[in-house]
């Protein structure tokens, strides 16, 4: 069940992101005014299609790594075999559901990444033009900034809920279960706490994005 704030900032989010993707056609034909409007109308889709995909992801990494966050929090209270062991299977379906993740967004996320990285070279490239144009004014440069910022933040939001999510579901999940005072746990919970930390290091690999999709890949070898 999705907390209240989560649910407040959909709501609020899905309300302001027409007008927010109006509001930056209309600073697009203002600051480059030699482009047509009607060129930059199909923009307004886009940006919003964009806008979604990413707090998408960005939400579905944060609950990912809240899941786990919150399954460490429950291990340290359990002493028995039995609830560390169910924890256990939590914890793997977790991990399987990161690999999930990865596999289905991964070609497209790798074509939204790479038509973000492209625009902000563009832009960039553009900026770079008109400030070595004698006699240029800056409001074409005003028009090529915010595009820049928008597609660099959006490589970054998305490259970091990746890597935060990839951390906190593997290596960050085993550090902590390495701090579990063992000297409280009978024999038959010790022997079930190695196997969880075994599942983590040698049988789980928990990838946000797969090498062959561009991101990262967590086995063993990270830990």
């Amino acid at each position: 069940m999705y907390s209240a704030k989560r649910q407040k900032f959909t709501k609020y989010f899905s309300l302001s992101i027409v007008p927010l993707a109006a509001l930056f056609v209309i600073y697009e034909t203002v600051t480059l005014p030699k482009i047509s409007i009607l060129i930059y109308l199909p923009h307004i889709p886009i940006v919003i299609t964009q806008k979604l995909m990413i707090v998408h992801w960005w939400l579905t990494l944060h609950d990912l790594t809240q899941y786990s966050e919150q399954l460490l929090i429950s291990i340290f209270k359990v002493k028995d075999r039995h609830g560390i062991a169910y924890r256990r299977r939590i914890w793997l379906q977790i991990s399987n559901l990161s690999t999930e993740i990865g596999n289905a967004t991964g070609l497209s996320a790798l074509s939204y990444l790479t038509t973000n990285f492209v625009g902000f070279l563009l832009s960039m490239y553009g900026i770079l033009i008109n400030l070595n144009s004698p006699g240029s004014t800056n409001v074409p440069i005003l028009g090529l900034i915010l595009p820049a910022i928008g597609c660099a933040v959006t490589i970054f939001l998305k490259a970091d809920a990746a890597y935060r999510a990839t951390e906190r579901v593997g290596s960050r999940f085993t550090n902590k279960l390495l701090q579990i005072d063992q000297s409280s746990l009978h024999r038959s919970s010790l022997n079930e706490v190695s196997t969880v930390l075994w599942s983590c290091l040698y049988i789980i690999r928990d990838v946000i994005f797969e090498k062959k999709n561009v991101f990262i890949v967590l086995s063993k070898s990270n830990f």
